[in-house]
């Protein structure tokens, strides 16, 4: 995540995990005000097309808010590389994914932001077997 200090000269980055220890509920607000707003609405308004709710609805804006602050980029630069970033540096700690991934995964998709025709699911599992197959490889 990028954050300026307050001199503005210099930038420190950290890992996801930072949301989780850290449960800046605030960020989330204040970020989505001031940074893409209009492309934060438009994912909500997908996610209610996708017919993500309540929580789910909730969770899928904020994971998505958290990884524009963490790459500092902009909405339409996420990639399918960063999920899996975000996916290691959970697992790294020893935490599970953040409710929400795998809706911001299917809103991101759903409005061209994704390329990945896959689910987020499909994915992982994806590359978890192709992990056991270079271990197995390695192994025989």
């Amino acid at each position: 995540m990028w954050f300026k200090s307050a001199d503005l000269s210099t930038s420190d980055q950290t890992g996801y995990v930072f949301f989780v220890n850290y449960r800046p509920t605030l960020i989330y607000d204040l970020a989505r005000q001031a940074v893409e707003t209009e492309a934060i609405d438009r994912c909500e308004e997908e996610g209610r097309r996708l017919g993500f709710y309540g929580n789910r609805l909730n969770d899928a804006i904020k994971t998505i808010v958290r990884m524009v602050l963490h790459t500092g980029g902009q909405v339409t630069d996420l990639r399918e590389t960063d999920f899996l970033e975000m996916r290691a540096d959970y697992r790294r700690s020893g935490r599970h994914l953040p409710s929400g991934s795998m809706q911001a995964w299917e809103i991101l998709r759903s409005i061209g932001v994704l390329t990945e025709s896959q689910s987020f699911n499909a994915v992982i599992d994806g590359a978890a077997e192709a992990v056991l197959l270079i271990w197995w490889t390695r192994m025989a």
